[in-house]
């Protein structure tokens, strides 16, 4: 019986997974405030020339105070992620699909550190898969994805903190999430 509720929470939480990434993740094309957040993340700005050459880290923080207004790590982090992966589509929209996937990570562990049942630890991972809003912006080029894993560790702060012999790394982790 176990194993056939965990096949059936796998299930549940793979279905939707595989229809984001069948449909927004090998999408071909960038919506504007995607477009605007690459541009972003290589010193540029919609109203750059075209083939402007990159500019630095002063003009990514500069750009993104005044045209995002979002916190600087995603597209500091989207910089380095174009670096190493390319920024084709499929590999920028890749960086904000991996932040939904480690908040669905951070329940299930979550909720096995506060002493819950494995298959209702799948079921409580799952529960981000549910909500079509999230899976819609799961793999948008935004700050989005980051933000939602933040809130979610957040949360699950004091099932990492409860213990006599804390887990200092996360502790850390989880500070830094606030900002």
């Amino acid at each position: 019986m176990y194993t056939i509720a965990v096949i059936v929470v796998w299930t549940m939480i793979g279905l939707p997974l595989e229809r984001v990434a069948s449909q927004h993740l090998a999408s071909p094309n960038l919506w504007f405030d995607e477009s605007g957040q690459v541009f972003l993340s290589l010193g540029l700005h919609h109203f750059s020339p075209p083939f402007a050459p990159h500019q630095g880290w002063r003009k990514i923080l500069e750009y993104g105070r005044v045209m995002n207004s979002d916190p600087g790590a995603f597209t500091v982090l989207l910089r380095g992620w174009i670096g190493m992966f390319g920024a084709s589509p499929l590999a920028v929209r890749s960086l904000p699909f991996l932040f939904f996937l480690l908040s669905v990570a951070v329940i299930v562990l979550s909720a096995l550190r506060c002493g819950a049942n494995p298959v209702f630890a799948a079921l409580a991972g799952s529960i981000p898969v549910g909500f079509p809003m999230l899976l819609h912006y799961a793999t948008e080029v935004r700050a989005y994805s980051m933000e939602t894993l933040a809130v979610v560790f957040l949360f699950f702060l004091p099932c990492w903190m409860y213990e006599e012999t804390r887990d200092w790394p996360v502790v850390i982790m989880g500070c830094v999430a606030a900002l």
